[in-house]
């Protein structure tokens, strides 16, 4: 059924309602047919049965009205009812001829041949008997004419036999056409039936597989649908609002799975549309997750790093106490030079008072200038130990 599965959805409706119709043609040729079959028989048991027996029965009331006629022309006392019934005689022997004759073409079984052929055989030698009968009944022999109309009546016994039995044919005919239009009429009753029950099986069996063929993946669909915008992307949102707020710890998981592809018609091209859109998706729940992995790094990074800032602000912070105390100790150092200066001044002074206090002066200064370059000394180390801090 993969053929099936692939065709688009028009397709398979189409298929599905030419089924029907291909169906429902079948129950109505086959409801032509039986008609034909019953029409037929119809037409058959017109012919053969209904103007048969008109033919037949007209037949042997003609002959029963001539038999008649011709006795009463043996019977008639005045030559004006002999005349009289002489015509008549004349006009059912006619009829009875044109009935047999029309009988002769209706027939068309072996038994009606038959008849026919019996009743030809037994007529000439009753007519001819009846003839004879009536020219000796017109010579006034009618005597004579009684015993030559008896003479033909084994003839007419015959021919009577003949109707009877060819009619009780013809009844037993008809009831075994009747039965078998009937057997036919309750054939195509049936076939009727049967192909009206396998219609309506067909035509649910095709409902219910094109229908499965169409909701069974737009059920998955709205599933997966409802999985994508309930947990995916509400996830996602949710996500998002946490990581404006500053909370780098809610994670989203990506739930929803692909819908499988099984064929190629809308449906299976609405869900090639919903996997790409899916798979979009849960790239950008893969990005927002790195992302908030990337910025949980950073802050962390940035925390270790201002970590590092404390303790070197910290360091600093004892460099510039360090400082402090050079500063302190150039002070006293200016101070003592400062002093170290007086001195020389008031040694400057007192040079002219004497050579030995000129000497002592100049011991005197040279140490100061020891004690100023020592100053000096500390202040380029406390200097630089600032600059290393």
């Amino acid at each position: 059924m993969r053929w099936f599965a692939d065709l688009k959805i028009a397709h398979k409706l189409l298929f599905g309602f030419g089924l029907c119709a291909v169906l429902s043609l079948c129950i109505t040729v086959q409801s032509f047919h039986g008609m034909a079959q019953i029409n037929a028989n119809v037409a058959k048991q017109y012919r053969e049965q209904l103007l048969v027996n008109r033919a037949l029965a007209d037949a042997e009331t003609n002959l029963l009205q001539y038999r008649i006629a011709t006795r009463d022309v043996l019977l008639a006392e005045k030559a004006t009812q002999r005349e009289k019934a002489e015509q008549d005689a004349s006009t059912y022997r006619e009829n009875f001829e044109k009935y047999l004759a029309e009988l002769r073409s209706l027939v068309f079984t072996d038994r009606g041949r038959a008849a026919v052929r019996t009743l030809e055989e037994n007529w000439q030698p009753l007519y001819r008997s009846n003839q004879t009968a009536m020219d000796l009944a017109r010579q006034g022999k009618v005597e004579q004419a009684a015993d030559v109309l008896k003479s033909g009546r084994p003839f007419a016994e015959a021919m009577g036999r003949e109707f009877d039995e060819f009619t009780a044919f013809k009844i037993t005919q008809g009831k075994n056409a009747l039965q078998e239009s009937e057997a036919i009429f309750t054939a195509t009753r049936r076939n009727l039936i049967v192909l009206s029950l396998l219609v309506v099986a067909i035509g649910l069996g095709a409902g219910f597989l094109i229908a499965r063929q169409i909701t069974r993946p737009l059920q998955l669909l709205v599933q997966r649908m409802e999985s994508l915008a309930n947990v995916c992307l509400t996830g996602l949102q949710d996500g998002l609002k946490a990581l404006a707020a500053g909370d780098f710890t809610f994670p989203v998981v990506p739930k929803t799975q692909p819908l499988p592809v099984t064929s190629r018609d809308e449906t299976g091209k609405l869900s090639e549309i919903f996997n790409r859109a899916l798979e979009r998706a849960q790239s950008s729940v893969a990005s927002y997750n790195q992302a908030r992995h990337s910025l949980s790094q950073l802050i962390t990074t940035v925390a270790e790093s201002a970590g590092q800032v404390l303790a070197s602000a910290q360091a600093l912070s004892v460099s510039c106490e360090k400082a402090d105390g050079v500063s302190t100790s150039i002070a006293r150092s200016i101070q003592e030079v400062a002093q170290s200066a007086e001195q020389s001044a008031t040694t400057s002074q007192e040079m002219a008072r004497g050579s030995e206090q000129q000497a002592q002066a100049a011991t005197e200064a040279a140490q100061a200038m020891e004690h100023l370059r020592t100053a000096v000394t500390r202040v380029q180390q406390g200097t630089q130990q600032q600059q290393q801090a």
